[in-house]
């Protein structure tokens, strides 16, 4: 399997990956589909920066990389987290089956791949980072709840929290979400309160739990008190919000933001180690370096 940019497609290749649409995650194509010069040029019009193509040893050894959960399930993870934005924005109470729905679909995809590892390059991005990154941080919690062997019930739980931890960021003034520069004071002092405006917003759909509205809560607090809103301390945060975290902020610095350019996945890895037990779980950590990829495929490695 081999990742090129749109520019280097030729007739002929065959997907190893779906694509998908950048702007409402639908599925374009499918994996396993020839590309022909009328398919090259409709997806050359769609935002997708790269694609997936079987090589020789994709086709031959059959070497190609598990997704952690199908297209399908991500599709409709993006599309769940559309319409949550949605009826929040139009003061509307959250539709918490369908969210449990999704989330018990990630989980069991999990479940039923023990031995998938995350690969950043594997899962496609959105034009809009929210969505893409809760549905990134909600599958990287539910790896590292499973390598610390956590039950399928308690996995439910941590992915529901994961995927609606940026939920109140539906509150915050889209100029500051999207700002391309250095926050303000001001601007930053905002900011730090998605989490509070996300835990009042869960807890007003009872079913979704006190601690859905926990993880939302905390998922900005650290082990030595130097988070927000609280400056809770590490006996003060709950289990499972220490996995969001440790799982928000390996997505947050691998991801590439108009304000700063991606992070390699063995340098987020590396930087979060040399800052366990001071702000993050230090077991929490190692078990997402259990579970993710430090050099996807197509990454250049010098020998």
């Amino acid at each position: 399997m081999q990742r090129i940019s749109l520019k280097e497609i030729k007739p002929g290749m065959v997907l190893a990956r779906p694509v998908l649409g950048a702007t409402d995650g639908r599925i374009l194509l499918p994996a396993n589909f020839k590309l022909t010069p009328f398919y090259i040029e409709k997806i050359s019009h769609y935002k997708c920066c790269e694609i997936y193509i079987q090589d020789s040893e994709t086709v031959e050894k059959g070497k190609g990389f598990n997704e952690p959960i199908l297209a399908k399930t991500r599709v409709k993870a993006y599309t769940v987290l559309h319409e949550t934005f949605e009826q929040i924005q139009l003061e509307e109470e959250m539709a918490p089956d369908k969210i449990h729905e999704v989330v018990n679909e990630i989980v069991a995809n999990i479940l039923d791949n023990s031995h998938t590892l995350y690969n950043m390059f594997s899962l496609e991005m959105h034009d809009d980072y929210t969505f893409s990154h809760s549905v990134n941080v909600c599958v990287i919690s539910t790896l590292i709840g499973s390598a610390m062997g956590y039950n399928q019930n308690e996995l439910e739980l941590i992915a529901t929290g994961a995927l609606l931890h940026d939920i109140g960021k539906v509150r915050i003034n889209p100029e500051i979400l999207n700002k391309p520069a250095k926050l303000t004071a001001s601007e930053y002092a905002e900011m730090q309160n998605h989490p509070l405006y996300g835990a009042e917003l869960i807890q007003k759909t009872e079913s979704m739990g006190f601690l859905t509205a926990s993880l939302a809560l905390q998922h900005h607090e650290r082990e030595d008190g130097s988070g927000y809103p609280y400056g809770l301390k590490s006996t003060g945060i709950h289990p499972f919000s220490k996995i969001v975290t440790v799982a928000d902020v390996f997505d947050a610095m691998t991801a590439e933001r108009v304000y700063k350019k991606a992070s390699p996945p063995h340098i987020a890895l590396k930087e979060l180690r040399s800052h366990a037990d001071q702000k993050y779980s230090r077991r929490v950590v190692e078990c997402l370096m259990k579970v993710v990829v430090p050099f996807p495929i197509g990454t250049d490695i010098a020998l």
